[in-house]
């Protein structure tokens, strides 16, 4: 069986690691990264902004409620369907 090194870090490298068993290939997990949070307070997001950029599905479950609650109303843009779903997920109502 064909190994597959996943340096992602989790969840993601487990989800990987699933799909590469799924496909006939035995994963070999070495996160070598980890998400962690940053502390923020929503009191910093400017009173102009017209819109939400979120690049990873991470930063939504990651992201304090009270950012989320001053963001929500705004338009999201997600890169990817993952990333769109946990923004719908943790509360934004118009997500592209």
């Amino acid at each position: 069986m064909l190994r597959v090194l996943v340096t992602r870090p989790e969840p993601g490298a487990s989800r990987t690691a699933h799909r590469l068993e799924e496909a006939g290939f035995q994963p070999v997990l070495l996160p070598l990264t980890e998400t962690k949070a940053l502390p923020v307070a929503a009191g910093l997001i400017p009173d102009d902004a017209v819109a939400v950029a979120v690049t990873s599905a991470n930063a939504m479950r990651h992201a304090p409620e009270e950012i989320i609650a001053t963001l929500a109303a705004l338009p999201c843009h997600a890169v990817g369907r993952r990333t769109a779903e946990a923004a719908r997920k943790a509360g934004f109502l118009s997500v592209r």
